[in-house]
């Protein structure tokens, strides 16, 4: 992530999974995803805490995801308050059992969507987005304002 220049990057992890491998492997794989550290300007976003699992669920999309993409079309909120929303959000939906988790050495704002916008300030569209967490990275701009 620090060799590509940007000012913000993002990482969106909803993939912290059991261990299909089971006892094959070490007890220390046995559950979730190791902790990353953000590198400088970085924003990492897991489903769920360090050494966690996170769920699936029943629809197309994991209910992170999909409080994810509930949070992010919401105007005028930095990113830290979308993840904080996701993660009430979640807290509430999964009685607690899953809390998703942010690793950041974020030094601006960032914003999906700024207040003045009507649409984000990526070139994707918002039903879009979806697919673009599932086949490439997301591509989201910079605030102008700042």
């Amino acid at each position: 992530m620090d060799d590509t220049g940007m000012e913000v990057k993002l990482l969106i992890l909803d993939a912290c999974r059991n261990n299909p491998f089971g006892r094959s492997w070490s007890k220390a794989l046995d559950r979730g995803l190791a902790v990353m550290d953000a590198p400088q300007g970085s924003l990492v976003a897991y489903a769920t805490s360090p050494k966690k699992t996170a769920a699936d669920g029943m629809g197309h999309n994991s209910p992170y995801t999909a409080r994810l993409l509930r949070e992010i079309p919401i105007p005028g909120r930095p990113i830290e308050l979308v993840f904080k929303a996701v993660r009430v959000g979640m807290q509430q939906e999964a009685h607690g059992e899953q809390i998703p988790w942010e690793a950041s050495s974020l030094t601006g704002d960032f914003y999906f969507l700024n207040v003045a916008q009507k649409k984000p300030q990526c070139p994707c569209e918002p039903q879009k987005l979806r697919l673009a967490w599932h086949h490439e990275p997301a591509r989201a701009c910079r605030s102008s304002s700042l």
